[in-house]
């Protein structure tokens, strides 16, 4: 007679955080952007998490493109933003395109109190395979880790339907900080990275 495996069972928290208005249908630990109109307004938790943002700021997203500088507007604080993207090098103003749409868009009252690094991927060194994601993920202050469901474009504008998952295990978390690591030091070794104040 073989053992029976009991599952694991992680329970719930007593009291899950509190639903923002925000357009978006929150469970314990993942949101929902359900466009289900036309009219529907874009959600804003994306909008809200990088309002709360005290330190620091790591966006790791493969798509990220100059119109997505427009979300650093959101910025309530003087923050160090670390963004991590893929790009064939061909784009060769990529990196100062960025910097110059960011110096745009960061309000009058962060101006020269912000850090930002912009890094990517080289695609025509690597191909779309090797060192490139797909999924893209949100850290603030080093604590917070969120799963993105679309990329920033689904944030900033109601084009598609969308979610945000919290990592909360710290395990979960560790994971996605090596990856991140291992990544960026990717193009760091090939100096594919710019740092600026803003």
């Amino acid at each position: 007679m073989s053992a029976v495996s009991t599952p694991l069972v992680t329970t719930a928290p007593t009291s899950s955080p509190a639903s923002p208005v925000d357009g978006m249908e929150h469970g314990v630990y993942y949101a929902h952007y359900l466009r289900d109109s036309a009219t529907k307004p874009a959600p804003t938790y994306y909008k809200a998490l990088l309002e709360g943002a005290t330190k620091k700021v790591i966006i790791w997203d493969p798509y990220f493109n100059q119109n997505d500088t427009e979300i650093f507007s959101w910025l309530k604080n003087p923050v160090d933003v670390t963004v991590l993207s893929s790009k064939s090098a061909t784009r060769v103003n990529y990196l100062q395109d960025l910097i110059n749409n960011t110096r745009l868009q960061l309000p009058t009252a962060l101006s020269g109190r912000c850090v930002f690094t912009f890094g990517y991927i080289n695609t025509d060194r690597y191909g779309l395979d090797l060192w490139r994601t797909h999924d893209r993920y949100l850290i603030i202050d080093d604590v917070d880790y969120y799963l993105i469901g679309g990329s920033i474009a689904q944030h900033r504008e109601a084009h598609q339907s969308t979610g945000i998952y919290q990592v909360t295990e710290q395990r979960d978390k560790d994971v996605i900080q090596d990856a991140f690591d291992k990544t960026f030091s990717v193009c760091t070794a090939d100096r594919t990275f710019r740092t600026e104040t803003i």
